[in-house]
């Protein structure tokens, strides 16, 4: 029997915060971790200028041991490849920079899994994901971290609240 996708809200919080509250216990598998110029599209949306360098993260994220995404965040922060990064990155930005992210611009879509992100996820390839591509923003409003996440079709959902704008009739 498969088992039951996990659900994720559209409010901002890490990936250890949800699987906690679900009763999971997250993980994270850091893959890479390194200095490289910001690029075109990072730079952009990070306001920064394509040659400044920033850190990258690629992160196998699981669930009770079971992969359920691949995380690749892009932050401007210095210093932050000193630290222990096989925690919550969101509770190291408050904790340690107090940096404290109150809001993101996100994009959710359907895509499929190539050969070597299938492997990292323990599913065949081309099987169903979602692609989440986020910025994410602190307090005072300046772009932090930018985020480009995959998650398993067939473990992960997003529920979504949609309001009707009120209108005067």
């Amino acid at each position: 029997m498969a088992r039951p996708p996990i659900t994720k809200s559209i409010e901002l919080t890490s990936f250890s915060d949800d699987m906690r509250r679900r009763g999971l216990q997250p993980g994270s598998h850091l893959r890479t971790a390194e200095s490289l110029p910001a690029g075109a599209a990072v730079g952009f949306a990070l306001g920064l200028s394509p040659a400044q360098e920033v850190v990258h993260l690629e992160r196998v994220r699981t669930a009770d041991g079971v992969p359920m995404c691949v995380e690749h965040s892009y932050l401007s922060v210095p210093g932050l490849l000193d630290q222990p990064l096989d925690g919550s990155l969101y509770d190291l930005l408050r904790d340690r920079y107090h940096i404290r992210l109150v809001r993101a611009e996100q994009s959710i879509r359907a895509t499929v899994l190539d050969q070597e992100t299938a492997a990292l996820l323990e599913v065949p390839p081309f099987s169903p994901a979602l692609l989440v591509e986020r910025t994410t923003y602190d307090q005072r409003d300046r772009p932090v971290e930018r985020a480009i996440s995959t998650y398993r079709g067939d473990r992960y959902a997003f529920e979504i609240e949609v309001v009707r704008p009120s209108t005067e009739d």
